[in-house]
C-alpha cells in the first residue's frame, strides 16, 4: 500500500501541477513545478534524507545510469532519479552526505529566485534563518547568481545551508540547482 502511495504522491504533484498551469507558458510551468519538487523533495525531507531515498524506491521513480549521474554527483556517490513532466524531466540526486539537489533547465530564473527565498524565510518554530549569500558572480560559462540561506535548531543546534544557483548563459546545462546540504550538529 505505501508504494502506492508513494507512487501516488509523485504523480499528483505532476498532475495537480499541470492542471494548475496549463495555460501558462513553459518557462513558467517549469519554474512552479521547481519549487514545488524542491518544497516536497529535498526541503521538506531535509532532516530525513533516507525518508525520501525510501520514498523514491517504493515509487520505483527511475533512476539515471551511474555515468549519466556522475555529471550531477560531480564525483560523489549517490543516486539521481528523474521525475517526468509534461514539461520536461526534472532531476532529483542525494548523495552519500545526504546532500539533496533538484536541477531545471528553461526556468525563469528571477521567479525561481524569489519562490526560493519566500520559502527559505518562513522559518518553522524553533529555527532561525539567516541570509548568507545573495551574489552574482562571473564564472567560465557566463554569470551565475547564488543564494543560500543557514537554517540553525534552536532546540539542538543542528544546522544546515539551503541554496540555489542560477544561470542565464547558454553553454549551462543546468540553469537551475537547489541543495539542501547535510544536517551538522
Amino acid at each position: 500500500m505505501s508504494k502506492k502511495l508513494a507512487i501516488l504522491t509523485l504523480l499528483s504533484i505532476s498532475a495537480a501541477f499541470n492542471c494548475a498551469t496549463a495555460l501558462a507558458d513553459v518557462p513558467s510551468q517549469a519554474t512552479q513545478f521547481f519549487t514545488q519538487l524542491y518544497a516536497k523533495t529535498c526541503l521538506s525531507s531535509a532532516a530525513d534524507m533516507d525518508a525520501l531515498r525510501e520514498r523514491f524506491a517504493q515509487g520505483q521513480v527511475p533512476e539515471l545510469s551511474a555515468a549519466k549521474a556522475a555529471f550531477f554527483l560531480q564525483r560523489k556517490v549517490g543516486k539521481v532519479w528523474v521525475i517526468p513532466n509534461t514539461i520536461g524531466n526534472f532531476l532529483v540526486s542525494i548523495d552519500r552526505d545526504d546532500t539533496c539537489t533538484v536541477y531545471a533547465q528553461s526556468v525563469k530564473i528571477n521567479q525561481i529566485e524569489r519562490a526560493f527565498s519566500n520559502l527559505l524565510e518562513e522559518v518553522p518554530t524553533g529555527f532561525e534563518s539567516v541570509k548568507e549569500q545573495d551574489e552574482t558572480r562571473q564564472t567560465r560559462l557566463g554569470p551565475m547568481h547564488f543564494i543560500s540561506y543557514t537554517r540553525t535548531n534552536l532546540e539542538d543546534s543542528g544546522r544546515q545551508t539551503f541554496s540555489l544557483s542560477t544561470s542565464t548563459a547558454d553553454a549551462v546545462q543546468v540553469q537551475a540547482k537547489a541543495v539542501v546540504e547535510a544536517l551538522v550538529y
